[in-house]
Formats: C-alpha cells, sequence, structure tokens
C-alpha cells in the first residue's frame, strides 16, 4: 500500500477548523471528524502525495518510528476508503 496515490472524494464536503478536519458525506449526511494526525494525512493526500512519501513526514512530525506510522497509517487510510472519503486516484 506505501505506493498507492489517494484522492479526496468530491462527494463529501469538509473544513479544516482548529486543527481538525470536519467532513460531511454529501450523499448520506454521516459526518466524520478527524483529529490532528488524521488532518496531517489528508492535507497530505489533498496535496498529491502518495503514502510513502507520507508516511516519513509522519515520523518527523510525530516523533513515531516507521513501523507504527505505516502500520496506524495504512488503518487509517483503509477506513477512509471504506467510507468513501479517501478514493484510489488513477494518476
Amino acid at each position: 500500500m506505501p505506493d498507492k496515490r489517494l484522492k479526496i472524494s468530491d462527494r463529501i464536503a469538509a473544513r479544516i477548523i482548529g486543527g481538525e478536519t470536519v467532513i460531511v458525506g454529501l450523499d448520506d449526511n454521516t459526518m466524520n471528524i478527524l483529529n490532528d494526525v488524521g488532518t496531517f494525512i489528508w492535507e497530505r493526500v489533498d496535496a498529491g502525495k502518495t503514502l510513502h512519501e507520507i508516511i516519513p513526514e509522519i515520523c518527523a512530525e510525530y516523533e513515531v518510528d516507521e513501523q507504527t506510522a505505516k502500520r496506524d497509517t495504512e488503518t487509517f487510510v483503509e477506513e477512509m476508503l471504506s467510507k468513501k472519503i479517501f478514493l484510489e486516484s488513477d494518476d
């Protein structure tokens, strides 16, 4: 999964408020709130970075080892994919 390029779905509305991302699904009105780490990942996905590029940035920003960052990031991304908030990009 580390080389996977993602994009943010166009079927959501999102705003970053106080360091947290508030996401509302346009089809079902579900709401999700991302903490600071989730928002950190969100911003990098939005910038077009791959997981391979994001994981070292997480290690540096949060002083966490690569194995933990990889595991936790992949779990987060799988959850966002299952909710159709993130989509796999063809680019």
